[in-house]
């Protein structure tokens, strides 16, 4: 990894924790064992929409009011406790397996899609974020076009 890459990283991670209270709530506060969890479990969702954990933690910190209903704090204890506790560990949908929900996609009528997604919590800040993304892009060409 690019050594300049991995400092910037640590350092939107900081800022991110920073504004996130740096602070698990177990009382930890070391921050070289604090993570950012996503409260409904669907960081391997965030892995794939994704290209980079840069590029996502660069969006946290961009639409940080928005985001951060989605992510809290924990130490890794904490983390792994949780994780076994609701068994985020275990094979679930990604973004490419519509199939295993047990429904074709339909390029035409992606409502139906959104609806089928937002019965599984962990797509949820996706569906949003797409749907904040299609407003402003519409915003955006209503604006143009006066």
């Amino acid at each position: 990894m690019n050594k300049e890459k991995s400092v910037i990283q640590i350092t939107v991670r900081e800022q991110i924790l920073e504004k996130l209270g740096n602070r698990c709530r177990c009382g930890e506060t070391n921050t070289e064992v604090l993570q950012l969890d996503h409260k409904l479990g669907q960081g391997y969702l965030e892995k794939q929409f994704f290209k980079s954990r840069q590029e996502m933690f660069e969006q946290y910190l961009k639409e940080f009011e928005y985001e951060s209903k989605y992510l809290q704090i924990l130490c890794f204890n904490c983390n792994v406790k949780k994780r076994n506790r609701l068994q985020e560990t275990k094979k679930r949908p990604g973004i490419n397996d519509i199939k295993v929900l047990n429904k074709p996609f339909d390029e035409a009528n992606p409502a139906e899609v959104i609806e089928l997604l937002w019965n599984y919590p962990q797509f949820r800040p996706l569906v949003r974020r797409q749907v904040r993304m299609i407003q402003r892009i519409y915003k955006e060409v209503q604006e143009n076009k006066e």
